[in-house]
């Protein structure tokens, strides 16, 4: 008995020893107490499907910093406000963040307009913003705060249009966009690759919100138009039913409205079989950061994501990666320096990498993909800008 209680007790020695070594070594990747950074996101709008899984991504790359550690010791804290996706709700939001002057970083806005709305008192301040924007504008304003998380139109709409013209038998192209600055910029840049090439075009605008766009259809259609480029927002589902109800069935690309599931479960299939779009992301790539992705977010949350969902996740972890490089990450001109070293950082939507004397977009790639007739994403090519 005694023999066993010896063994007994050396047993319990070893397992205490080890406890304490994982300890000891956990410890040093554990969040300090009282140690903060604030940061804060401008969601695109929590009542759409895309602004949700905007924050539940920002939220999962939280909670996977949180796990290592922190960003050294330092814990995250997100102030969330909705922007709507309407300018003026935007500037509101971003007024009230600065106003505190707390925050170190702040994610967001998505839209084009609200960047535009927001370009002054960002300029005004010393915070930097990782938005999703992408009007070949954005670039343009010159602002040092101001990052891309996503590929610019001018080289997504442009890749878009130059596949769209290469089509076989394709001599006028339908440029259906909606007439904010998203959708005026991404025609623009179409457009003017299509003067540059000599294609024929036709552009008919829409407002944001129309349930009704049979006119525009039926006005190129007339006009002797044999494929489609589409640049819009929400109205995409409109859009896309009422080209197949009017029976204008062409080459069609857009932009990547195709590569969201739970839209294309809200059409018909002949609605969006054979269609093409641009691509941020895809869901089933065979790459090992965005499959991780897309398998943990299903775990989380039930669903595939959309492209919401990896461009937030993305925006945060190259935000979060800067602020490791910093030694105060909460010193916002710091932070902007380490994002604009921002090299071969891997995310769900690519490769990240800044260049210094460009601009200060972080991401230049984009898909081109095509579904299916099994309603599912095949990969065309990919673009480099």
């Amino acid at each position: 008995m005694r023999g066993t209680s010896k063994k007994a007790s050396v047993l319990l020695a070893i397992i205490l020893l080890v406890a304490m070594m994982v300890g000891i070594s956990g410890s040093a990747l554990a969040l300090e107490d009282g140690k903060e950074i604030k940061i804060g996101f401008l969601v695109p709008n929590l009542t759409d499907m895309f602004g949700t899984q905007a924050l539940q991504a920002v939220n999962m790359a939280i909670d996977e910093i949180h796990e290592s550690g922190g960003i050294n010791g330092y814990k995250i804290v997100m102030e969330v406000l909705d922007t709507m996706g309407k300018p003026d709700i935007a500037l509101n939001a971003t007024q009230k963040l600065l106003g505190a002057n707390e925050v170190a970083a702040i994610i967001g806005p998505h839209h084009s307009s609200n960047v535009f709305a927001i370009d002054t008192v960002v300029k005004e301040s010393d915070i930097p913003f990782i938005v999703g924007a992408t009007n070949p504008g954005i670039p343009d304003l010159e602002n040092p705060n101001i990052f891309g998380a996503r590929c610019n139109d001018s080289i997504v709409a442009r890749a878009a249009a130059k596949f769209i013209a290469s089509q076989p038998g394709v001599t006028k192209v339908a440029v259906l966009c909606v007439s904010e600055d998203y959708g005026q910029g991404g025609m623009q840049v179409a457009t003017a690759y299509f003067d540059e090439i000599g294609m024929d075009y036709m552009v008919e605008s829409h407002n944001y919100g129309d349930t009704d766009m049979s006119a525009s259809i039926m006005k190129v259609k007339a006009g002797g138009c044999d494929a489609v480029f589409i640049w819009t927002l929400e109205d995409f589902l409109v859009l896309i039913r009422q080209l197949y109800e009017y029976d204008f069935v062409v080459p069609t690309i857009s932009n990547p409205h195709l590569t969201n599931p739970t839209l294309v479960e809200s059409c018909e299939p002949e609605w969006v079989v054979g269609k093409y779009c641009t691509s941020d992301y895809v869901f089933d790539s065979p790459d090992p950061v965005t499959a991780e992705f897309v398998q943990k977010f299903k775990e989380q949350h039930g669903v595939i994501p959309d492209n919401g969902a990896p461009c937030y996740y993305s925006a945060a972890m190259v935000l979060f990666e800067a602020m490791k490089r910093c030694a105060d990450p909460n010193d916002r001109e710091e932070i902007k320096t380490e994002l604009m070293k921002t090299e071969d950082f891997k995310t769900p939507l690519g490769l990240f990498n800044a260049r210094p004397g460009v601009n200060q977009q972080l991401n230049w790639g984009i898909n081109i993909v095509m579904l299916n007739e099994n309603l599912v994403i095949e990969l065309v090519e990919f673009v480099e800008g």
